[in-house]
């Protein structure tokens, strides 16, 4: 059991505040504790994270500003989204993520998410589970378009507003706004295969 001093800097969701989609099952070191060992016991620093993303970040040191690694607590990005995706025409579907950044962002923040982004394999990650989370919902998909491509188009759009109301940049926010937008994966993404 956690104590009461961990459990209150845990994510209420217990995912890693880093990725999005990982558990939380360690504490990340945001000053790598190789570097800054005055550092490594002060909550501030500590950050809940998965090993995943904890193995990736390291214990490298940001040699410029578009490369200091972002703070889940401490950079705020705003409400909007940046996290985007687009439906590849392939078989079986690709979504591909990516960031776009915000207008309100200096040159600097936005250098700093896509480092973040690129970092942590991001776009790989989350094709993953796009791609696992689209076999699970294929069938469902294909009934609501034997209806008709609008029933479907706007049970996508639903869903990703859905998603946006907890996390604008949930990968699945990304993914069903993308979907909802994609003609070619309404009229051709879901033909047989």
């Amino acid at each position: 059991m956690r104590s009461t001093t961990a459990s209150r800097r845990w994510p209420r969701t217990e995912k890693c505040p880093l990725c999005g989609i990982g558990e939380v099952d360690t504490l990340d070191h945001y000053l790598p504790k190789a570097h800054f060992p005055l550092c490594a016991i002060l909550p501030i620093n500590l950050v809940p994270a998965c090993m995943h993303c904890n193995h990736d970040k390291g214990p490298a040191t940001s040699d410029s500003p578009g490369t200091q690694p972002l703070h889940p607590y401490f950079d705020r990005l705003g409400q909007g989204r940046w996290l985007v995706a687009d439906v590849l025409p392939t078989t079986p579907v690709t979504v591909c993520s990516d960031v776009q950044a915000r207008p309100e962002w200096s040159a600097a923040l936005t250098a700093r998410v896509q480092h973040h982004f690129t970092a942590y394999d991001l776009g790989s990650r989350y094709a993953l589970k796009t791609g696992r989370h689209l076999a699970g919902r294929r069938h469902l998909h294909r009934q609501l378009l034997d209806i008709g491509p609008k029933p479907l188009r706007e049970t996508l759009r639903e869903e990703a507003e859905s998603w946006t109301k907890p996390n604008p940049n949930a990968w699945e926010t990304a993914l069903y706004f993308a979907l909802a937008d994609s003609d070619w994966y309404l009229a051709e993404g879901l033909e047989e295969d």
